[in-house]
């Protein structure tokens, strides 16, 4: 069996949601962050979540309780790329890192278990699509965790998937969550 680590990365602003969106109550009494948690760790039991320097008590409780092991990436101000390049680092060499955003608490898990039966070769990345529309989360195998690491940009590890698509798996699911995030107010009514 694979050994796979989640990454949720939590580190961004939400400065187009006017508060901490990762805070904000779904219907179903969670907020944004636990429900992604839950879907990352009911998939990858070992995963990491990545905050930045001013992140609340409250989100750093619920990541815990949810029972991701918590990292600060004190360059976050760098964008998502710098994220995953902490992240990346911090990790006990698995097989494969997942890479998940915290503002994106609409994945089914079942897609996330769709995604980690196709690992089937040594050299992949992984990732879901809806209706031919590429979406997260985005599974990599160690062979790309050097590449990874030297991210330090917004644009996150599309330069990555970019330089390598001969070693991109699309996996086609019937899940709107996976190309659904979480950037202001009027995406949850969506």
């Amino acid at each position: 069996m694979t050994n796979i680590t989640g990454l949720l990365l939590a580190a961004g602003k939400s400065t187009r949601f006017g508060s901490n969106k990762l805070l904000h109550l779904l219907d179903n009494g969670k907020t944004i962050v636990q429900q992604a948690a839950e879907t990352i760790i009911q998939a990858c039991p070992d995963s990491i979540a990545v905050i930045n320097n001013n992140t609340t008590p409250q989100l750093v409780e619920i990541l815990s309780s949810s029972g991701l092991t918590i990292i600060k990436n004190h360059q976050a101000e760098n964008g998502m790329g710098s994220s995953i390049a902490c992240a990346v680092k911090a990790l006990s060499k698995p097989d494969a890192c997942l890479i998940a955003l915290a503002d994106m608490p609409f994945i089914k898990p079942a897609t996330i278990k769709i995604m980690l039966q196709r690992v089937q070769y040594t050299k992949y990345i992984i990732a879901p699509q809806y209706k031919e529309q590429r979406g997260h989360p985005v599974l990599f195998s160690k062979h790309f965790f050097s590449e990874l690491t030297r991210l330090n940009s917004e644009l996150g590890a599309r330069e990555v998937i970019k330089n390598n698509r001969e070693y991109l798996i699309l996996v086609d699911v019937d899940d709107t969550g996976i190309i659904r995030d979480v950037d202001s107010k009027d995406d949850l009514d969506k």
